[in-house]
C-alpha cells in the first residue's frame, strides 16, 4: 500500500506511471508485478482551507496521511 498525497493528482498519477521521478518502491512493484496487476483507488480528498496558512494546511494533510 502506498499513501500519498498531491496538489495536482492527475499530474502526480501520470509521474508514477511514466516513471518520471517517482517513488522507486512503486516502480519496483511496477516492475516486478506488472502495472496490470496495480489498482489505484482515492481513500480521500482534502480541500485546502483558505483561511489557514499554507504550513497549517500542510500539517492537516500530513495527518490524513498517518
Amino acid at each position: 500500500m502506498y499513501i500519498g498525497s498531491s496538489a495536482s493528482l492527475h499530474l502526480r498519477i501520470n509521474n508514477h506511471f511514466k516513471n518520471y521521478s517517482s517513488n522507486i518502491h512503486l516502480q519496483r512493484a511496477f516492475k516486478k508485478y506488472g502495472l496490470d496487476k496495480c489498482t489505484l483507488h482515492i481513500l480521500e480528498f482534502y480541500t485546502f482551507d483558505s483561511n489557514l496558512s499554507k504550513k497549517e494546511n500542510g500539517e492537516l494533510l500530513v495527518k490524513l496521511e498517518q
